[in-house]
């Protein structure tokens, strides 16, 4: 075998009415809190269902 292994996707991702992707998360791949002036804010590391790891994004609390 030459070259790297892909998994090929096989389940389509849903779509809203404008044909953008609905985003499901999957799990929480790491946490962070950021302190901002007097204030804490959590922010999570999320894994979208039917999206690779390296699509994950950080979203705020």
């Amino acid at each position: 075998v030459i070259g790297q292994k892909f998994e090929a996707q096989t389940e389509l991702s849903e779509l809203d009415e404008e044909g953008r992707i609905i985003l499901e998360p999957e799990k929480i791949l790491q946490t962070h809190t950021k302190r901002l002036r007097t204030r804490d804010i959590n922010k999570y590391l999320i894994k979208w269902k039917n999206l690779s790891i390296e699509d994950a994004i950080w979203e705020d609390e």
